[in-house]
């Protein structure tokens, strides 16, 4: 894992809380999770582009109070029909802005810390165990911090910590990378 504070350069950063606090978020629903979300700027996918390789997919998402409060714990080992390698979550909240929160990273009691499996199981536990806490042990959690920057292993078991967001809204961009 590998956690980089200022990750984008300060003038990008304000420009992109600009965008996304003026913006209409638009709301997808992947069968079993309702998301809330809009499209990450070109200018802040190419930032990632050089630093890590083009994205599979990136977004910013938030969260909040009656909206996105499952633990959905999960990894990110499949991503629209591709395998990445890495995930990355930059914070966008300024401190004060929304409730303390983070991410969380967990052992699964079957799988462990990551996950080696197929695509059947894969599935079978964002359907089954995915809000069954007790098949999960919190074992490492990440604080937000404005323009930090997690990425870490894609097939590490996490979800965004807490669940429920309580005040505030919550902003992160997440990008999938090869």
């Amino acid at each position: 894992m590998n956690i980089t504070e200022d990750y984008l350069p300060k003038e990008m950063f304000l420009k992109l809380r600009d965008y996304v606090f003026n913006s209409e978020f638009k709301e997808f629903d992947s069968g079993e999770k309702l998301f809330s979300y809009i499209e990450t700027p070109d200018d802040v996918k190419e930032f990632i582009s050089n630093e890590h390789g083009k994205p599979i997919l990136t977004f910013i998402r938030r969260a909040y109070e009656g909206f996105d409060e499952d633990p959905r714990i999960h990894c990110d080992g499949i991503i629209a029909g591709v395998k990445p390698h890495k995930a990355m979550v930059l914070y966008l909240n300024e401190e004060g802005e929304v409730d303390e929160n983070g991410t969380a990273f967990y052992r699964h009691q079957e799988h462990g810390w990551v996950f080696n499996s197929d695509e059947v199981e894969f599935n079978r536990l964002l359907l089954e165990d995915s809000n069954d806490l007790s098949k999960w042990d919190l074992v490492s959690y990440i604080h937000s911090k404005p323009n930090r920057a997690i990425v870490y292993d894609c097939n590490m078991f996490h979800s965004k910590y807490p669940y429920k967001i309580t005040g505030g809204v919550r902003y992160v961009l997440v990008a999938f990378l090869k």
